[in-house]
This record gives structure tokens, C-alpha cells and sequence, in this order.
């Protein structure tokens, strides 16, 4: 077996001939053998879990992609990644889930930072998220470019703050959120879409000088190298990367095409997001933060 220790996650990469996915059954049958209990199967997404005692795992059978969280004693819960794992690899897992650990990331604290416990580096939980749901559903997508573009969205709207990221309904016209939501509409709308809208009323389209007119003030810098990182994204992510902040940054508005339809999340992508929040968050965190975005919305 190879390890490929990424920025985020311990990828564990099979043998080169080793088949790419598993049948349910044989998932099932690997789980049962280690007293593990299903606890959900999602068709849409293709992945099925299993729990016991501290430990939850995450396969995606299609693909052999293997997600896991051991509730760590002291740091909590620990978040490990694999890719690829061979029928035996997927069993020597399910025996000893622990056997990483040590190589992974853990959240550090309430600001939903994650720190690798190798490199003592931190990655923010936008970018973990993201790099979790492009993984799950298998996008073309350079996963360092990313997690960097999350980390500094994330950085603009929270700073360094160690509190749980909250963002605040009644006040849609901060600098930052302008300016967030100025690039991500202006690349949509490059991408094909016709602009954002509210849901109940999609035919009446914003023009993007609404958010161009809030953004006096911002940081030039900043902004090109956001865009950057953006356009470099493919154009299937870039186009669910802009969806989601969006929805995130204004309640109840949608981005829509040219023909006045839903430029809609993928029901794909929106599941492993949900699954993201399930798996790695607390079941207080759970109850306070929005599971779709993992922030406050007060």
C-alpha cells in the first residue's frame, strides 16, 4: 500500500491493479465481520456508513474512496481520507480504523480550524469541506487551488477569530460579503448564468452593478487574487463553488440562467455537504450551525 500524505487529508492509494469500487454486499459483509453497524445508505451519493463505539466510516462504493472519524480522546474527532483501497486494504481498515490517526487532521477549535497533526499546519473547515465533497463526488478539480481559494473566503468573512464563523442575516452589506459576492456573481454570470435572484421570484434578475455599487473600499489585491484562484477552478466546480457562497451570503437568493431557470446545487454535491456536517461535526455543533455551510446564520 502507498500513503500520499495531501494538505488535507492521508490519502491511502491501493495497488495499481486493484479494482475501483466495491459491491454493497461486499461492503456489507467486510462491515459485519468487525461488528460494525450500518447506520445509512445513500444511493444518490453512492456512500454507506457504519459505526462503533467511537468510530464512523464512510464508504463510497463506487469509487473506493474511504472516509473516517475516530473520536479522539483529547483532540477530539480526527478526520483521515483514503482513495482507492483494494478489497483487503478496505478490510485491514474496518479491523483497525486507528492505525492512521497520527496523520491527520483534527479540529483545533470552536472556529472549525483544522490542524495536521504531522505538520502543525492549519486548514480552514470551508477547505476541508470542499476538498471532502469534490473527493465524494469524484470532481476534476486541483484540490490545492481549492482549499487555498476557500482559505482566504474563509479568512475575509471570519478573520482569525476562534469563535464558530457566524454570519449575520441583518447585515448583507458588510465590505467583505460585497466583495465576495461581487466576484463570485460577475464569474457566474461569465460562466453562462444570467445573475442572482430571489427564489420566490426568479424572473427578476439583479444586475451585477447592485453589487458592484457595495464594493468602495476593497482591497484590489485582494480581489485579483481571489478571481484567480476562481478561474482556475474547472467550470462544473466553479459553477457549485459560486451556488453555494450565494446561498451562504444571501438568504433565500439563487443563482439563475439565462433562461430564468435554477442554476440548482446538484443533488450530488448538496448531499456530501449534509454528510460532511454529520460526519465531522459534534452533535451540539449540529444543532446550532447550518449544515449546508457550517456557519452561524443568526
Amino acid at each position: 500500500m502507498v500513503m500520499i500524505h495531501t494538505t488535507g487529508y492521508v490519502a491511502l492509494v491501493g495497488q495499481e491493479d486493484a479494482d475501483k469500487g466495491y459491491s454493497i454486499a461486499q461492503v456489507r459483509e467486510i462491515a459485519k465481520q468487525h461488528h460494525y453497524k450500518e447506520i445509512s445508505l445513500n444511493e444518490t451519493s453512492r456512500g454507506i456508513s457504519f459505526s462503533k463505539d467511537n468510530v464512523r466510516i464512510n464508504v463510497y462504493y463506487t469509487t473506493g474512496t474511504v472516509g473516517t472519524c475516530v473520536n479522539h480522546p483529547v483532540r477530539g474527532k480526527t478526520q483521515l481520507f483514503r482513495r482507492n483501497l483494494s478489497p483487503p486494504e478496505l478490510k485491514q481498515l474496518f479491523q483497525n480504523p486507528r492505525q492512521h490517526t497520527g496523520k491527520g487532521y483534527y479540529r483545533k477549535h470552536a472556529g472549525h480550524k483544522w490542524k495536521n497533526s504531522q505538520t502543525g499546519t492549519f486548514l480552514s473547515d470551508f477547505a476541508s469541506r470542499w476538498e471532502y465533497v469534490t473527493e465524494m463526488t469524484n470532481s476534476k478539480a486541483d484540490t490545492a487551488v481549492l482549499k487555498k481559494f476557500m482559505d482566504e473566503v474563509y479568512t475575509l468573512l471570519f478573520g482569525t477569530s476562534k469563535q464558530a464563523p457566524r454570519l449575520n442575516r441583518n447585515n448583507p452589506q458588510a465590505l467583505e460579503r460585497c466583495v465576495l459576492r461581487f466576484l463570485v456573481v460577475k464569474q457566474a454570470i461569465q460562466d453562462g448564468a444570467k445573475g442572482v435572484a430571489a427564489k420566490d421570484e426568479i424572473s427578476s434578475v439583479k444586475p451585477l452593478s447592485d453589487y458592484a455599487a457595495h464594493i468602495n473600499g476593497s482591497d484590489a489585491t485582494q480581489m485579483n487574487r481571489l478571481a484567480g484562484l476562481l478561474r482556475t477552478l474547472p467550470k462544473p466546480v466553479r459553477v457549485e463553488v459560486c451556488a453555494w457562497i450565494v446561498g451562504m451570503l444571501e438568504e433565500d437568493h439563487v443563482l439563475v440562467n439565462k433562461k430564468k431557470k435554477l442554476c440548482a446545487t446538484d443533488e450530488n454535491v448538496r448531499l456530501p455537504h449534509l454528510e460532511y456536517s454529520k460526519f465531522f461535526y459534534t452533535k451540539r455543533q449540529c444543532q446550532y450551525l447550518d449544515l449546508t455551510y457550517g456557519v452561524i446564520m443568526s
